[in-house]
């Protein structure tokens, strides 16, 4: 106990140091990932309008990829690109630009550049499908060296596989990372998007912080237009995934732990 409480207070100085913003450093986070973004317009700008620093991860190469990343842009959100990767099934629907096993470094340093440039802002990227492509290391060790001499993208693992080893891969290649914890709109009706919604706020105040993922479907906004201007309320904060990977670097799940009070109203005592 002695040594996790000096490993506490060692940490809690670099809780607003170690960040670009002011935050309630009391508050646990959560990052709401907008996948798919880019086929359809009228969601995708809905999408965009919802409160707070949510980001947007953008298929490459879709009618409105440019269009809706410039707008989540001047709206004040931040873009990532949504990248294509081999799934074990229905590959069909992978779309332009996607990243498969047959490929070479060379192939995937190439897609991945024209990608970029088709989802203007882009500061990061996630997979779309992938459950084939993650679970390779080699295939995933060749991305990770794209992105690392890139120098200016992070990774997120969408965990569409458990088996998926992206995130390891990306830690090994010194690249910033983070992995989704909870799918919000799996089953796509606004009571389960609501109860998802919910597990992702235990989580956050459990751990300190917890990352979800949605779609630009119709529910799915409506039930967030709705639950997120209550988050203020709940004491939970609302981050950008950028923030999150900084956020991360200085309270881990056993730090955050360790800061709950006996008389904190989410401490087991």
């Amino acid at each position: 106990m002695v040594r996790l409480l000096l490993l506490l207070t060692a940490l809690l100085p670099l809780a607003g140091h170690g960040a670009d913003y002011e935050h309630n450093d009391n508050a646990p986070r959560i990052s709401i990932i907008i996948d798919d973004m880019g086929n359809r317009l009228h969601e995708g700008a809905e999408a965009i309008n919802l409160p707070g620093k949510l980001t947007f991860a953008i298929l490459p190469h879709t009618t409105y990829s440019k269009r809706l990343a410039t707008e989540a842009h001047e709206a004040g959100k931040e873009v990532m690109l949504h990248q294509p990767m081999e799934a074990m099934t229905g590959n069909h629907l992978l779309g332009e630009g996607g990243i498969t096993l047959d490929m070479t470094q060379r192939d995937i340093e190439r897609t991945l550049r024209r990608n970029l440039i088709s989802v203007p802002h882009s500061v990061g990227l996630n997979n779309h499908m992938g459950s084939l492509m993650t679970r390779h290391p080699g295939n995933m060790a060749w991305l990770m060296a794209v992105i690392k001499r890139r120098g200016d993208l992070y990774f997120v693992d969408s965990k569409t596989t458990a088996d998926s080893i992206a995130a390891r891969v990306a830690e090994e290649h010194e690249i910033p990372n983070v992995a989704r914890n909870i799918f919000l709109d799996h089953d796509i009706d606004r009571a389960a998007i609501k109860g998802q919604f919910e597990r992702l706020i235990r989580q956050a105040k459990l751990t300190g912080s917890a990352i979800g993922i949605g779609h630009p479907h119709p529910e799915t906004i409506a039930t967030l237009q709705e639950l997120l201007p209550e988050l203020e309320s709940e004491g939970v904060e609302l981050i950008s995934v950028s923030e999150m990977i900084k956020f991360r670097k200085v309270w881990s799940p056993v730090v955050w732990q360790a800061s709950l009070s006996p008389s904190h109203p989410d401490s087991k005592n």
